[in-house]
């Protein structure tokens, strides 16, 4: 009942957008089969969201608090999500994303979030813990759970600047490759599909980077902290599926990688210069 009031509560942002002129944003999203696994997807999700918020963003006239701001970037998602070709069923999954990782788009409270931690190695972070309860429950087998994690480490050294946007390219193409050459004998399983849309999310989001570099502030190269979409993706996809195993013992994977979409998506937001400068401007 509440995750439905809280969609109930973006939606109506999204029709007081359009209430107040915010027309321009109803382009429709690419056409694409939501309804069917398939990893590339989630990742032009991630990608056309990114595209949207670029195209559409326009700095409010009004003084906003960081709040207000947040609720100003849903309401533009929320349209991106309304004019999507997705089924009722997967906006309303698409709609909880932009809820649950909406503060992402300021980048430090997104590291915050996945990264604080109280130990000295770091391991009891969120997104560590949350790898390693999905590996404990089956959810995720053997071999992801060392790649994901090794994901979720570099994404965090390329956030400190202790190793470049490109040695974390190097590295997702690495495990892409690792990836591929593995062999899943039950396609059915509950394993072997959350490394393969986080892999996807990664690689669309690096082509996005490299195909928009002239959207960074001040300089052509593209900033460490960029990568931080890469961790959205994956704790969006850990999240939802660990949500759906512990309620019903299933798990629609189309749902997860739309969670792993949106997950980026908020992650990526505040990285996009216009739209990041404006959300420092919020403080």
């Amino acid at each position: 009942m509440k995750k439905l009031s809280v969609i109930f509560v973006i939606l109506l942002l999204v029709i007081g957008c359009k209430k107040e002129g915010f027309t321009k944003a109803e382009k429709n999203v690419s056409v694409k089969n939501f309804e069917v696994f398939n990893p590339s997807i989630y990742g032009e999700l991630h990608n056309d969201g990114l595209t949207y918020l670029n195209d559409y963003f326009d700095e409010p006239n009004d003084s906003l608090t960081f709040n207000q701001g947040i609720e100003y970037i849903d309401s533009l998602f929320g349209l991106f999500i309304q004019n999507s070709t997705m089924s009722d069923s997967a906006k309303i999954v698409a709609l909880a994303g932009i809820n649950n990782y909406n503060t992402f788009v300021y980048t430090p409270a997104c590291y915050r979030s996945l990264y604080s931690s109280n130990s000295n190695d770091g391991n009891d972070a969120y997104i560590f813990e949350s790898i390693e309860t999905a590996y404990t429950n089956n959810i995720i087998s053997n071999f992801e759970f060392q790649k994901l994690t090794l994901i979720a480490k570099m994404v965090k050294d390329s956030y400190l600047g202790l190793i470049t946007y490109n040695v974390l390219i190097d590295s997702i193409n690495h495990i892409q490759t690792e990836y591929l050459n593995q062999v899943y004998i039950n396609e059915c399983s509950n394993r072997g599909k959350i490394l393969p849309i986080t892999l996807a999310i990664s690689l669309s989001s690096i082509e996005w980077w490299k195909n928009n570099s002239d959207l960074l502030e001040n300089s052509k190269a593209i900033p460490a902290w960029a990568a931080m979409d890469i961790a959205g993706g994956l704790i969006g996809a850990i999240n939802n599926a660990a949500i759906q195993y512990t309620g019903s013992g299933s798990i629609n994977w189309n749902d997860v990688g739309i969670s792993a979409g949106m997950g980026a998506i908020m992650a990526s937001s505040g990285v996009i210069g216009k739209v990041g400068k404006w959300i420092q401007s919020l403080f």
